[in-house]
């Protein structure tokens, strides 16, 4: 038996430091493609794909 799926969500990345003023939070978003194949009662492989938005936002 084979199921497939979407994956969805929010990432808020930030950076912290010593010397990081004028740096904002940034609200990005991810998602993805996932299947899942049952072997058995006991045991599934279940590969996804995922694209995770990353980075940071600078003020000057």
């Amino acid at each position: 038996m084979t199921k497939f799926g979407v994956k969805t969500g929010l990432n808020f990345a930030d950076v912290s430091g010593d010397q990081v003023d004028g740096f904002e939070t940034v609200t990005v978003f991810h998602f993805g493609v996932m299947a899942e194949f049952i072997i058995s009662d006991k045991f599934s492989f279940q590969p996804e794909l995922l694209y995770s938005g990353q980075g940071y936002s600078e003020d000057y």
